[in-house]
């Protein structure tokens, strides 16, 4: 109550803050702040809330902290902590008002806190106690303040910084950090500033970047305390960095990749002016003085960070796109080789040696990244050689930064020296020999200890550092299995130095192992392949089919594994021996001379151990109990493991699988691969040894439920697409058998489809097996109406050929007749529950349509429609109709003889579907079906409108009926038909009246009969039997009592019957006059007062209720209150008063400011389309600030709207620019936000502009769109997201090169890309948008000429003096000429080219428009001289101007432009040349395929510019699918534009040309038939089931005309 009571507003409350008095205690500023804190002390979410919404002046009290009592100081800082900032109640938008820059500057002076001030005579008597005291409170005090800023400024959570995943590569997310960044004053200085800055950096790396370049001006390298302090600095910040969480967390696109990159990890600034100058400092001269050497050392330190991070963000995104741009990026600006060898000298002979770690790591990634040449590798291993590293002298290796920031446990020197080793072996990998004059035994203990270490990152780094070693010695496997899987089982500290001696053993006697392997050699011959070629040798049956084993490229043996075979054997080293040989043998590929050494050592190992080995190699049984070996505690304990436990782990599931209960273990088999990441678990799949098992997999067999596992393995490989095709031959040469057995046995049919359809099988070994099925007899396939094995064989084999990946080149005519009588026959005999093998026929058809259907027998068809109460007969019977004119024709024939003998229900179900799939021009086009049809329907309907209270009836039978109605009611025009509408309507007009009132009817019920209604006399008002006064009374009406009936408190409400409702209003409103509909609504306040409130309370909640309501209101509206408002005689008071009651209505909604000042929605499209309807009464003052915060610019609809309705507001006096220059989006909510903000400047409105979207802009301009923005357009969806509104950016780029407006950057008008952005637009269709688009030239043109730039200015008034003077030698009459595209993107982009002087076109670009004073403006600029260019950049021209051409081809003025200058012609010869690379290639296929999308320019390739014949040509050359499916495309669009042409386009062509040498259309179609008929023979050989599926669809387009 005291809240909400108080006077917030009262001046009386400036003054209290202030009140400060020594005599009274507590004085009236500390009880002022107890009291405002008091509101925060037991907070609930409402009061805060309320608190914070309230103008309460808590931030009144900030600027008093710094003299203000300790205690005081500390309750402020806890309190805000506490009870603002770790509170969730509080919102992040109340803490970023209260803690705002403006704000945090006097609590940032805290850190200089000087407590209350005292007298002259407190000052005198102050002794040395007091000055302690006051230092123990200041030290206090900062302490509070920094967890009070480290939560403020660092938390994502409670804080104000807000999570970046683009780290500010469009924009900065986090203004306020920089904000408050840019208010600390060379914080170096300062250790507590600099200790906040470096952590705040390290929370919002995105303003690192922003922060370098202020420090520009003070990073020069200098022996200096100051430049010291700022180095510590920026090592602080770059140290603390989570470069994992960067990795994980940034938005994983290469732009945003490269922009961390280069801003984050490796700015080049801070490289080239700082690191490089600096690490000179020592390298000049080997005499430098100390301080020279301490600048040196700081900035090697810094580098060492640099790289440390630069190398864990590439390998932890592991993406070769950013490895290869930092090679790019360091190639010039990296120390030399030079200089880091010298350092690396002067280190060497340095009295300590802390500093080599940071200079071997600088070397390592220099070799690693930029030049492993230019560094001696082998001089610097003999260095580290030759360095004695003891722990007790303490000149270890050791990273003792100089910055002394966080201490991380140190690693033994030994260590260290091997990490440093391998990392260089990581870059140079010539010189392993190295690293054993390094090795140990008691440095490899050392490792080993470290794998069962603490610290994770401490396991990692000897994880390392052992495979590296085992690489580099080449002791293990290549893959590294065996050395993995001993590092995974992180042996136990007893049996360490054993394992110590047998990893020096392996490395120490590597050449005597390695010729003991050989020994074990033999092929790794099975016992079972031996028995075999014996026996084929004994009984002389060897031939040219024998399978003879051959020798494998690598023997699954080591030198590591030999080893450990002969090592010492105690109890607890024979157990971890034990476990390792078990785990290997299960992971191994091929363990047979695994097990041969085994054997070997058999007085070493006991029989019953080997016998173990040997049944874990075999494949298991199901006699036999399965062993486990007990690693790992549960499936989500080996889901985390190392990547070989997991795979020791699934290859136990698989042999429990198989030998204990099957149907748990296989679910738990199940569970844990779905665990895992799909990359971990395909690689499980692909090291499973999968022969094996599957040698005796027969999914024919009944009760082996082991078969399951190789149906679940099977499924895993068909989604991560593993080679199978083994398994394939077996179930082909299986089924084979099976089919040619006699008997027909039981089967599971689960098993057999799953097989099938996990394998997929190529179309060609279907088919075999298909043509196998139909040889056998029709009764094979059914016994007593249910399906064989030979039916559910033949099913799989049909349902594998209707998968999505299943491609059929040929299909036999045969084949398919001998199909369709088999087919015949088992939907005749099967039962009607049996549907199987008909829902697999249906998926085949629907798979290949055009190629099956026209080759079935007819007698299927009639066959399907004599059971259709089955849907699969009716699945079948429409795909039949639907795409063959035969089974059409047979359809309607069906129908007309069988008229009186059909089951309604069926009949029209079936017809049902085939308008769904869009046969209705089929069936109207046949007047005799149609009637049929209708009288079907209307007998339906008469018995459903006796039983429309049975729920079961609404919902099947009378919405089947309104359906086929509804859609055919436009084709219904025949006389007799109309006369069947007619009399069932008169018979039934009664009904259909009483039953529009009947209050017990559904809310379905009632919306189907709205619907009948609106079919019927939509019918019966073409052939004129009603008015439109009874469309309105039993449709329009009905319908709006029903949707607030829906709406109502306690309504049930259902969002698509809502829908549905408002379509069928929306139509019913279109054929209505407005004065009827206005009439009607005023008759009615009642029924329309609830319309409006049920629409509005419940559309502004949500796009279900919302979209189509609101635009139904927006409709009534517009009929409503037509002419209101408009002229003063046609004025009408209360229609005034209603429709602002109405705006009152939305405005206040809850939802309505979130929506309008939110992104893109279609609910936000249709509420601002109804504030326009509802004009004059929604044009007020106070909408405009929402507005335009909400509005983007773009061609999105809600932002289309929004300019509508601003235009509207304009037009009725309403003042849009409330300050110049006016502001939207973003920076109208900041500017909004502060009503003390002074106006932006014209470069911060240029800035705003997001650069992307101006550029796909310019390249994708709307050229057909008007100026007037009230005028609804048609947009393409590709272009709404993607393209600013013209119709708004260019009278804004008018408005801001206004004379009236200073210009602060005039450079800025052309780096955003506005200039740019006024030149595409003089290629519109319209006049006005080019007239505006030569307006602001001519302002840019008149203020460039203003600005102070004497000489960079001369280049921008040329340019415009280019288009000037060119349009002056076009033309003399006309005005606003239009120009081509290609012209005005050639200068478009350009502009950005001369803004670039880095840029690879920059030369030839600014030698071709600064050279001459005009232009052709009608010709392609520059064509021959880029595309033929001999520069070295060749290649880059000729894209860039291909690309030019490719995006200026927008209308048939382009079109033309490239026939007269033979464009076509010269890019068509390039193609096939040697010169043309794959990129050129695409571009000019693309600059086909999209002058193929112009219906003139289409016509004029196939008939002048032999474009299908070049097609053809090259088709064969192809190998790439984008070049093929470009081929396509092009294809079908030339056919439409030929198929479309009107007689005034043929006309045209015999004007310009003899009428005998005329193309005829048919020549024309024939053309393009033959020529795609070669395309598609050429491009039958891609996989691709995306390209068939279109070359299938332009066939039949081309085709079948």
């Amino acid at each position: 109550m005291v809240l909400v009571k108080l006077d917030w507003d009262s001046s009386n409350w400036e003054t209290l803050p202030k009140r400060i008095s020594k005599k009274e205690s507590p004085d009236v500023r500390t009880c002022y702040i107890h009291f405002l804190l008091s509101f925060l002390m037991e907070p609930n979410q409402v009061t805060l809330k309320e608190y914070f919404e309230r103008r309460t002046r808590l931030s009144s009290i900030f600027p008093g902290l710094l003299q203000d009592p300790p205690e005081t100081v500390h309750l402020v800082l806890q309190t805000f902590r506490s009870k603002i900032l770790e509170n969730p109640a509080v919102s992040k938008t109340h803490k970023m008002k209260l803690f705002g820059s403006h704000n945090l500057k006097p609590i940032l002076g805290l850190f200089n806190w000087t407590g209350p001030k005292k007298s002259k005579q407190n000052k005198e008597e102050e002794d040395d106690e007091d000055n302690e005291e006051h230092l123990e409170e200041l030290e206090e005090i900062k302490s509070s303040l920094m967890d009070f800023l480290n939560v403020l400024l660092t938390s994502h959570k409670f804080g104000v910084v807000f999570q970046d995943a683009e780290y500010g590569c469009e924009k900065r997310a986090n203004n306020l950090i920089s904000e408050v960044l840019s208010q600390l004053n060379k914080p170096w200085e300062s250790e507590d500033l600099a200790s906040l800055t470096s952590v705040i950096l390290a929370h919002s790396p995105a303003e690192i970047n922003h922060f370098l370049d202020a420090l520009r001006s003070e990073w020069k390298p200098r022996a200096s305390r100051l430049w010291l302090k700022l180095v510590h600095m920026l090592f602080a910040v770059f140290s603390n960095l989570n470069v994992k969480h960067i990795v994980d967390s940034y938005k994983k696109t290469n732009k945003v990749g490269l922009h961390v990159l280069k801003t984050i990890m490796m700015p080049p600034a801070l490289l080239e002016e700082v690191l490089v100058p600096g690490l000179s400092m020592q390298s000049e001269d080997p005499g430098l003085a100390k301080e020279d050497e301490t600048v040196s050392r700081n900035s090697l330190e810094l580098l060492s960070v640099l790289v440390r991070n630069t190398e864990e963000f590439i390998k932890g995104t592991n993406k070769p796109v950013l490895e290869k741009e930092l090679r790019f990026q360091l190639k010039d600006r990296f120390p030399t080789a030079q200089t880091l060898m010298s350092i690396w000298k002067q280190e060497l002979s340095s009295h300590t040696r802390i500093y080599i770690p940071h200079i071997l790591s600088v070397i390592t990634f220099y070799t690693r990244y930029i030049d492993r040449a230019a560094v001696d590798i082998v001089q610097v291993l003999r260095d580290l050689e030759s360095l004695q590293f003891t722990a007790a002298s303490g000149q270890s290796l050791e990273h003792e930064s100089t910055n002394q920031q966080s201490q991380e446990k140190r690693l033994d020197p030994r260590i260290q020296t091997l990490q440093i080793i391998t990392n260089i072996l990581g870059a140079e990998s010539q010189h392993g020999n190295f690293l054993k004059r390094f090795l140990t035994e008691e440095t490899i203990c050392l490792l080993l200890n470290c794998l069962r270490s603490e610290t994770r990152e401490e396991q990692e780094e000897a994880k390392t550092i052992l495979d590296t070693i085992g690489a580099q010695t080449k002791i293990c496997l290549s893959d590294s299995t065996d050395l993995n899987l001993l590092l995974a089982l992180k042996p136990k500290k007893e049996i360490v130095p054993e394992l110590g001696r047998v990893l020096m053993r392996s490395v120490n006697n590597l050449e005597e192992l390695e010729e003991e392997i050989l020994g074990f050699d033999s092929c790794n011959i099975s016992q079972e392949e031996t028995e075999e070629i014996l026996d084929a040798l004994m009984d002389n049956q060897l031939d040219k089919k024998t399978k003879w084993p051959t020798k494998t490229d690598e023997v699954a043996l080591s030198p590591l594994m030999m080893s450990l075979l002969e090592a010492d054997l105690d109890t607890d080293f024979t157990d971890f021996l034990h476990t390792y040989l078990e785990c290997l043998v299960l992971v191994l590929p091929n363990p047979t001379a695994l097990l041969a050494a085994v054997n070997n050592k058999c007085h070493i190992f006991s029989p019953t151990f080997i016998r173990q080995l040997e049944a874990l190699a075999n494949p298991p049984t199901a006699s036999q109990k399965s062993a486990k070996i007990q690693l790992l505690d549960d499936a989500e304990a080996a889901a985390a493991a190392a990547p070989v436990l997991r795979a020791v782990h699934c290859a136990q599931l698989v042999r429990q699988c198989c030998t204990d209960s099957a149907a748990a273990m296989i679910a738990t088999l199940k569970n844990f691969l779905e665990m895992l990441p799909d990359d971990q678990c395909a690689d499980l799949v692909r090291q499973m040894r999968l022969e094996e098992p599957f040698k005796k997999f027969d999914p024919y067999q009944v009760d082996d439920d082991s078969e399951q596992l190789h149906i679940l393995i099977l499924s895993y490989t068909k989604k991560f697409d593993i080679n199978v095709d083994f398994v394939g031959d077996r179930i082909v040469e299986l089924t084979r058998q099976c089919l040619k057995r006699d008997k027909e046995e039981k089967c599971d049919k689960s098993k057999i489809r799953e097989t099938f359809r996990n394998l997929q099988m190529p179309a060609s070994k279907l088919l075999q097996l298909l043509d196998s099925c139909l040889e056998l007899g029709v009764t094979r396939f059914v016994e007593s109406g249910k399906l064989t094995r030979s039916g559910h064989i033949l099913t799989a084999i049909l349902n594998s050929l209707g998968a999505d990946s299943a491609v059929i080149q040929d299909l036999s005519s045969c084949l398919l007749q001998r199909l369709s009588c088999h087919v015949e026959y088992i939907l005749q005999q099967s039962a009607e529950e049996e549907d199987d093998l008909g829902q697999a026929f249906a998926a085949f058809l629907s798979r290949h349509p055009s190629t099956v259907v026209d080759q079935l027998a007819t007698n299927l068809f009639y066959v399907c429609v004599a059971r259709l109460e089955q849907e699969v007969n009716r699945s079948i019977a429409s795909q039949m109709v639907l795409q063959s004119a035969k089974m059409f024709h047979a359809f309607g024939e069906w129908m007309v003889k069988s008229k009186s003998k059909l089951e309604a229900k069926a009949v029209l179900c079936l017809v049902q579907t085939l308008l769904e799939k869009g046969s209705s021009k089929s069936i109207s086009g046949d007047k005799k079906l149609l009637k049929v049809i209708v009288k079907q329907v209307l007998a339906s309907a008469s018995e459903c409108l006796q039983n429309l209270h049975d729920a079961d009836v609404v919902g099947n039978a009378f919405r089947t009926a309104v359906f086929i109605i509804d859609t055919l009611k436009a084709d219904i025009t025949s006389s007799k038909t109309l006369t069947l509408v007619d009399t069932f309507y008169s018979e039934n007009k009664s009904a259909l009246k009483n039953l529009r009132s009947d209050a017990g009817l559904s809310c379905l019920a009632k919306k189907l009969l709205v619907q009948f209604n609106y079919a019927l006399h939509t019918i019966l008002q073409s052939s004129g039997s009603f008015s439109k006064k009874e469309l309105l009374n039993h449709v329009l009406v009905p319908t709006i009592e029903l949707i607030v009936e829906v709406l109502k408190p306690g309504g049930s409400l259902e969002y698509g019957l809502i829908k549905e409702l408002c379509d069928v209003g929306h139509k019913t409103l279109e054929l209505q006059t407005s004065s009827a509909v206005k009439n009607y609504l005023k008759k009615n306040k009642t029924e329309w007062s609830a319309f409006i409130k049920g629409v509005l309370k419940h559309g502004l909640r949500g796009e279900d209720v919302g979209e189509p309501a609101l635009l139904f209101l927006s409709s009534l509206c517009s009929s409503r209150y037509s002419g209101t408002g408009e002229e003063e005689e046609n004025q009408d008071f209360e229609d005034e008063e209603e429709m602002k009651l109405v705006v009152e209505m939305i405005t206040s909604h809850s939802s309505y400011l979130p929506l309008v000042m939110g992104g893109h929605s279609v609910l936000k499209t249709r509420v601002l389309d109804l504030l326009s309807t509802l004009a004059p009464a929604s044009c007020r003052q106070e909408q405009i600030k929402p507005l335009l915060s909400g509005y983007g610019a773009t061609l999105l609809s809600s932002d289309r709207a929004t300019l509508r309705l601003l235009s509207v507001m304009e037009r009725h006096g309403v003042n849009i620019a409330m300050q110049r220059p006016m502001v939207f989006g973003k920076l109208a909510v900041k500017q909004f936000a502060n009503q003390a903000a002074k106006a932006n400047k014209v470069s911060d409105c240029l800035a705003s502009l997001n650069p992307d979207l101006v550029q796909r802009t310019i390249n994708n301009f709307p050229v057909s769109l008007n100026l007037d923005p009230v005028e609804e357009v048609n947009i393409l969806a590709e272009e709404e997201e993607s393209v600013y509104d013209p119709r708004f950016l260019l009278p804004y780029l008018s408005t801001l090169t206004s004379g009236e407006i200073y210009i602060d950057r005039h450079m800025k008008l052309v780096e955003c890309g506005a200039i740019s952005f006024a030149l595409v637009s003089l290629s519109s269709q319209d006049s006005e948008i080019r007239g505006m688009g030569y307006h602001i030239l001519h302002r840019f043109y008149l203020r460039m000429s203003e600005a102070k730039m004497l000489s960079e200015k001369q280049i921008w008034i040329h340019i415009i003096s280019l288009v000037k003077h060119g349009l002056a030698a076009a033309t003399e009459s006309k005005t606003c000429v239009k120009l081509p595209s290609v012209t005005t993107l050639f200068l478009a982009r350009s502009l950005f080219i001369l803004c670039n002087p880095s840029h690879l076109m920059y030369n030839s670009i600014s030698t071709f428009l600064l050279a001459k004073p005009t232009m052709n403006l009608f010709t392609v600029p520059e064509f021959l001289r880029l595309f033929h260019s001999k520069d070295v950049n060749a290649a880059t021209q000729r894209s860039w101007i291909l690309s030019v051409l490719r995006d200026g081809l927008r209308d048939r003025l382009d079109h033309q432009m490239f026939v007269q200058q033979y464009v076509y012609k010269l890019i068509f010869s390039n193609f096939s040349s040697c010169l043309a690379d794959r990129n050129s290639q695409l571009i000019i296929l693309e600059i086909l395929e999209r002058s193929s999308r112009i219906s003139a320019a289409a016509f004029d390739l196939v008939a002048n510019q032999g474009v299908a014949q070049w097609l053809a040509l090259i088709s064969s050359t192809l190998t790439d699918k984008k070049l093929a499916v470009l081929v396509v495309s092009a294809f079908s669009n030339m056919f439409a534009a030929i198929r479309s042409a009107d007689n005034s386009a043929a006309k045209k062509i015999a004007e310009e040309q003899e009428l005998q040498d005329r193309p005829k259309k048919t020549t024309l179609r024939d053309i393009l038939r033959a020529n795609f008929d070669i395309v598609s023979r050429h491009f039958a050989k891609f996989p691709d089931t995306d390209l068939q599926d279109m070359l299938q669809q332009t066939q039949t387009a081309v085709i079948v005309d």
